[in-house]
């Protein structure tokens, strides 16, 4: 029996728990982004980008938090559960810098921002 101070503080159940209620909320702050933007704001096109962006998130949360559960060790005798080697730490470290990479590709094609410039090279409208 570990000691208290050893504990974790929340079970994977939990875990669980807290990503698909932030899934699900993603997906409704984007619904209603998206429904503000259509019914109220005549089609705005900044709220509408911005529930678009959003969007992503809730399949995002869910499926990355499914992959971390096939990628680690769970042993029910010793209670153990985690990263039980240095090539799946690497692997999930990997995984989230591709995510994170076709999400900002996704981000600028989604403000209409050239995919190969940086954004310091972006010609600014002058007045």
């Amino acid at each position: 029996m570990p000691s208290p101070e050893l504990r974790e503080m929340i079970d994977l159940g939990q875990a669980g728990q807290l990503v698909a209620l932030a899934a699900v909320g993603a997906a409704v702050v984007a619904v209603v982004l998206l429904g503000v933007g259509v019914l109220w704001a005549g089609g705005r096109e900044p709220l509408m980008r911005v529930a678009a962006a959003l969007a992503p998130w809730s399949v995002a949360l869910d499926a990355g938090w499914r992959a971390y559960l096939w990628r680690v060790r769970f042993e029910p005798a010793s209670g153990f559960c985690g990263l039980h080697s240095v090539r799946v730490l690497l692997g999930n470290v990997v995984f989230a810098v591709l995510a994170g990479l076709a999400y900002g590709l996704y981000l600028r094609w989604l403000w209409g921002l050239p995919l190969s410039a940086p954004s310091e090279q972006i010609a600014t409208r002058e007045d």
